[in-house]
């Protein structure tokens, strides 16, 4: 009989260690929500870092491509006025490149498809574009901001020869 009564009296947890122990899990819980919501914003912005890298490789090849086969250039002050493309097949059109919406546009037609622009970025040449027509070289600067052009994501500036000068 004495071994039951003893028994008895210990069949569960007392209410002080059942809130120590609710305590203690919600710590850990916490402690882990945090560590998997810092995870998740690196993650994001690993990931729009590595997406803004392919899309100013993506527009510096189309940009070069373009002014080192362009011909027809005309130049006012070092910077680019006109200039003959034959991908767009427009000649003699004031300020051949433009920025618009985050997006950049060669005679007023996209310079590469919307969806290269993955994650909202927004792509940005240094215009106009600056030419030193003794060496034949063009002088770009092209910035990649994200979506909301708050923080500069990748920078890049380069030359391009010009293939064919006149």
């Amino acid at each position: 009989m004495g071994v039951i009564r003893r028994l008895k009296g210990q069949c569960g947890f007392s209410l002080a260690e059942s809130l120590f122990v609710l305590l203690l899990l919600s710590m850990v819980s916490s402690a882990m929500l945090a560590g998997v919501l810092f995870a998740s914003r690196q993650y994001a912005r690993s990931m729009e870092l590595s997406q803004s890298r392919i899309l100013s490789s993506t527009l510096r090849s189309a940009v070069s491509t373009e002014l080192s086969n362009g011909e027809g250039i005309t130049v006012e002050n070092g910077e680019l006025k006109t200039f003959w493309t034959q991908n767009y097949l427009q000649s003699e059109t004031n300020d051949s490149f433009e920025n618009r919406d985050g997006k950049l546009y060669l005679n007023g037609m996209p310079l590469i498809s919307a969806e290269a622009y993955s994650q909202g970025l927004r792509a940005e040449l240094d215009l106009p574009i600056r030419y030193d027509r003794d060496s034949g070289v063009f002088h770009v600067k092209l910035t990649i901001y994200d979506s909301k052009r708050e923080n500069r994501l990748e920078e890049s500036v380069f030359d391009v020869v010009l293939l064919n000068p006149e």
